[in-house]
């Protein structure tokens, strides 16, 4: 039996993933016919290729268990190292049975490292969320695309014209420091910002369904309470990117990444600014 380990490496992953590739595009291994697959080890009914042979779960799990770290610990029961290996005998000797492994051809390079299944199973949770993103963005897109907005909490126009009125009269030294720094295009931008997220308060009420009054809506649990504002402000945030240019001139991968690992840290500053701490009431400015 063969006893040398060698480590999975990128190349052997990217041999998987060509071989695989080859196997369904030859129509080795098709959906409708796996009924009909045999498990190469102990003849049982298979469900699909591991390790590069098609087997059963059992001999999968048996040889995942083993190839790597029992193989020079292992010995024949009988000692004739040639057991025959079935469905009824499979669990007789181990030796034989990862002998007969070898010998089928699954191979224990492909075997994932526990590195490799952690960089795995944080790709799905990645894509996961992605996809999330993804139709959010969506959603959001198609409404901030439409010419009529509906008013999101108050529905009384004059509460949503926003302006710097009272944060000039109450940091006028401050904003009378730094305005010399800012040329027209500054100004415009700001006030693009401003008119932006002025249109993102109004959120269409259709993007999200059983909102129409967040306010007189019962929340019998805490967390609801809690995920609440952060519920409504991420979507007003999210709104706000979709409408200024030079986020929608990115990639859309780009894009996606952007909000994934800055939304909740933008949030948090939200929340901070909008918080009085004499008070400590959280209050949006315009709504």
């Amino acid at each position: 039996m063969k006893s040398d380990h060698r480590v999975p490496t990128i190349n052997t992953t990217a041999m998987r993933q060509q071989h695989r590739k080859r196997s369904y595009s030859n129509g080795s291994f098709r959906k409708r016919d796996r009924h009909d697959l045999i498990c190469v080890v102990c003849h049982a009914p298979a469900m699909g290729y591991n390790f590069d042979q098609i087997t059963c779960e059992s001999c999968k799990a048996f040889f995942r268990r083993n190839a790597l770290n029992n193989a020079n610990r292992l010995k024949c029961r009988v000692g004739t190292n040639d057991c025959i290996i079935s469905l009824e005998t499979r669990k007789r000797c181990k030796y034989c049975r990862l002998k007969k492994c070898f010998d089928k051809g699954l191979r224990k390079e492909w075997i994932m490292s526990e590195e490799e299944k952690r960089t795995k199973k944080q790709k799905i949770e990645d894509n996961r969320r992605l996809r999330a993103l993804s139709q959010s963005l969506s959603i959001l897109s198609q409404s901030s695309s439409s010419s009529s907005y509906s008013p999101f909490i108050i529905p009384d126009d004059r509460h949503l014209s926003f302006s710097f009125q009272t944060s000039e009269e109450t940091f006028d030294e401050d904003l009378n420091e730094y305005k010399y720094f800012l040329n027209d295009n500054d100004r415009i931008l700001l006030n693009n910002i401003e008119e932006h997220y002025t249109q993102a308060v109004r959120l269409n009420i259709s993007v999200i369904k059983g909102y129409d009054n967040p306010c007189l809506r019962n929340l019998n649990d805490f967390v609801d309470v809690l995920n609440e504002p952060a519920h409504i402000s991420a979507l007003r945030m999210i709104t706000l990117f979709k409408l200024t240019p030079e986020f929608n001139s990115l990639h859309e991968d780009d894009r996606l990444i952007l909000v994934k690992h800055n939304l909740m840290a933008i949030l948090f500053l939200h929340f901070t600014i909008c918080t009085d701490i004499t008070t400590g009431i959280f209050h949006e400015p315009n709504t």
